[in-house]
């Protein structure tokens, strides 16, 4: 049997990648140490410090067992990140567009550009990366009848 590996721990700092790895790592960390769903937040709260602990300590605690993970962290991101921060997201996402990336860089900062914005509906990530493509990569795929 192996140990979980412990999250880093996440002081609320408005850095998304810091904080999309430590929602990664706690989920992980929660699932393998096959934590009980309704001690789960109060478990990744030690893994917490500075805004992101003031946070829970404020908000959460008094209740901790009757709020999911999911619940926790938006609340955690909405708490810790500007209040515009998924709007400007947005914003870059629309704009965005393979450009002179390769298909793998395109796709990659697709997806980081969906997580940050909330974006979660798979049609619309789906016309997203069509239409972001260069046309030589979408006349290939058509071509290929991938489309």
């Amino acid at each position: 049997l192996v140990k979980p590996v412990e999250p880093d721990v996440y002081d609320g700092s408005p850095d998304a990648e810091k904080f999309q790895r430590f929602v990664l790592q706690s989920t992980q960390y929660c699932k393998a140490g096959g934590v009980p769903k309704k001690e789960q937040v109060y478990t990744i709260s030690t893994f917490l410090s500075s805004t992101a602990a003031s946070y829970f300590a404020h908000a959460v605690a008094r209740n901790h067992s009757k709020w999911s993970l999911r619940d926790f962290f938006d609340g955690v991101f909405n708490y810790c990140f500007p209040v515009d921060y998924r709007d400007e997201q947005t914003n870059k996402l629309d704009r965005f567009h393979q450009g002179n990336r390769t298909v793998l860089e395109y796709v990659h900062e697709l997806e980081r550009l969906f997580d940050l914005s909330g974006t979660t509906d798979k049609r619309t990530r789906v016309v997203k990366l069509w239409k972001g493509f260069t046309d030589e990569i979408r006349y290939e795929l058509r071509r290929s009848r991938l489309s």
